[in-house]
């Protein structure tokens, strides 16, 4: 097995890995992470040698590194007795001037979040964009997994089983193996973009029929775990990814495409939608009783009512207003990872306290705001800089090169995360954390001149 190989078993592993495990997001099943992680930044260090120092998304994520690191370690700040408050808070760290957290524990798992995302993008980057095999290989891999989990996701539905994976007992609604219904819709609907780009493709160009069959399934499948995490954002989304792919196929009957090729990708979609028909009745009544459901008010809740909001109905404008607590006091390098949890009590008025005891309370349920509050503009300014880098070369595409079906559903799917991360935590979960970052590093990578994933253009 040669070098890139090499590494490309391991970045599989990698992502692969956590959607298998509770989405990564268990601190208990994260060890392997890191360890993964330093294993595919040492192949990828070693095949590309001396370009991997020259690339700015190596430095940026460094730099985020060291951020985290500084943080973990001028952490465990300790518990004080707040005579104002009448309750426990914490105190100030060691080195006020460094980046500091409230728990080292925490602290750590950013770090194990956000060291392999900098191996996964660098790899993809230097790694897998260069031959165009290894990219298709890759994705295929990816979408085959992660419908294998989609399947298991709609079995568990149909017998209504309360153990994860068949053998850890759950008392709440979980999808196979995501804890959190809303990060297996998040990840199943980015899944689905893939494979809705990879049916077009394989059905408009002339690929083998197993490949056209697989990708086929693999869009079904994904198309169904949406629908049993019954998140309603996510059912949303991905309703409107596939109006979208109709949509596509539409202008590009109308730009003189192939009438052949066009019959074949809407066969394939009437199998698709014939299939759900089909499945309809397995889970149609819980997703219309779920997409119908209203989140209790917050005036149900006796809050005081400088916190009530009439335009929203839920409470997570209260966490939300926490994390901008938060990064008021905290602006340049945050307060560390899940500080939204520690320091909470003291953004809420006294009569709202419990409300920190409730499900989902960690989390401020807009991404950006979190990653405020916990690495300040430094942080956030980090990620987005890498972001742009990554994303940069998009920009620079022919008109052509948007419209392959592999391009365009990846850059959709890119951005149905980003919409699904302002009502919610996608990135929340190392899964689609994982997931979203090699979309982003391999279309960046793509190139109009020697890609082929750019089979044909659309004429």
């Amino acid at each position: 097995m040669t070098r890139p190989q090499s590494g490309l078993l391991v970045l599989f592993v990698l992502i692969a890995y956590p959607m298998w495990v509770v989405g990564g997001t268990q601190p208990a099943w994260q060890f392997p992470l890191p360890v993964l992680a330093a294993l595919l930044l040492g192949i990828t260090a070693l095949d590309v040698r001396r370009n991997l120092l020259r690339d700015p998304v190596a430095l940026g994520g460094a730099l985020l590194l060291l951020l985290l690191l500084l943080q973990w370690a001028n952490s465990n700040r300790p518990q004080i007795f707040d005579s104002l408050l009448q309750a426990w808070t914490v105190g100030p760290p060691a080195v006020p001037f460094l980046p500091s957290s409230v728990v080292r524990a925490d602290a750590a798992e950013m770090l194990r979040w956000f060291f392999p995302v900098w191996a996964i993008a660098l790899a993809a980057r230097h790694l897998v964009a260069r031959r165009d095999a290894d990219r298709r290989l890759l994705m295929r891999a990816v979408l085959i997994a992660a419908s294998v989990l989609a399947a298991g996701s709609i079995i568990q539905f149909a017998i209504a089983t309360q153990w994860e994976i068949g053998v850890i007992p759950s008392h709440s609604y979980f999808v196979t193996s995501f804890g959190y219904a809303n990060h297996a819709g998040s990840f199943f609907v980015l899944c689905l973009c893939l494979a809705l780009g990879e049916t077009l493709s394989t059905m408009l160009h002339r690929h083998p029929v197993r490949h056209r069959v697989t990708a086929l399934i693999c869009g079904l499948l994904c198309f169904g775990g949406v629908l049993v995490s019954l998140s309603r954002s996510a059912i949303l989304l991905s309703l409107a990814c596939i109006v979208v792919s109709i949509l596509y196929l539409l202008l590009y009957r109308d730009a003189g495409g192939s009438a052949a090729r066009f019959n074949r990708v809407m066969a394939a979609l009437a199998i698709l939608i014939t299939a759900f028909l089909l499945l309809y009745p397995l889970f149609g009544t819980s997703v219309t009783d779920e997409l119908s459901k209203r989140s209790p008010k917050t005036s149900d809740l006796n809050l005081s009512a400088n916190w009530t909001y009439s335009a929203v109905d839920n409470i997570r404008p209260l966490y939300r207003q926490v994390a901008v607590g938060i990064f008021k006091d905290y602006p340049w390098f945050g307060a560390g990872g899940w500080s939204v949890r520690h320091l909470g009590i003291l953004y809420l008025p006294a009569q709202s306290h419990r409300l920190l005891q409730t499900p989902g309370a960690a989390n401020t349920h807009n991404d950006l705001l979190q990653f405020l509050s916990e690495f300040g503009l430094v942080g956030v300014a980090l990620l987005w800089i890498s972001i742009g880098i990554m994303a940069a070369p998009l920009i620079r595409y022919p008109l052509h090169t948007w419209r392959s079906p592999r391009v365009f559903f990846s850059l959709l799917g890119l951005l149905v995360i980003l919409i699904h991360s302002a009502v919610d935590l996608p990135f929340r979960c190392p899964a689609v954390l994982f997931l979203w970052t090699l979309t982003l590093a391999l279309a960046g990578c793509t190139s109009s001149r020697t890609d082929p994933v750019v089979e044909r253009p659309l004429r």
